[in-house]
């Protein structure tokens, strides 16, 4: 078996999403863009810094989503990329009908990047 760089228990999938993330601070929705997504996080590309361990909430925009799905979220990690920063969350699932229209979003091919 290959060593990996990182393990992560559930598997996540490339997307091309809008967002706006929000932090504990109160602070003004942050546009972001979704780079994977699965049910236990996303990787999101955004021009603002986050600290680790910072608790926010992520409105993700779909194609097959009549409003924005609301998810709370803590940053795992973050990364300097340029002239954008990769952030790391990890989603907190609070509501069983968030992470079922979580699901039927992971599992819809509307959003896939190319």
């Amino acid at each position: 078996m290959a060593n990996r760089d990182h393990f992560r228990s559930i598997a996540r999938r490339p997307v091309s999403l809008r967002a706006h993330v929000t932090s504990d601070t109160g602070a003004a929705g942050i546009a972001a863009s979704v780079v994977n997504l699965g049910l236990g996080g996303a990787c999101l590309e955004t021009r603002e810094a986050f600290a680790e361990g910072q608790r926010v909430c992520i409105q993700l925009f779909a194609p097959n989503l009549w409003d924005p799905l609301l998810l709370d979220a803590q940053v795992a990690w973050q990364q300097p990329t340029g002239a954008a920063n990769r952030v790391g969350l990890r989603f907190e699932h609070y509501s069983g009908s968030m992470l079922l229209a979580l699901v039927e979003l992971i599992a819809s091919n509307a959003y896939q990047s190319e």
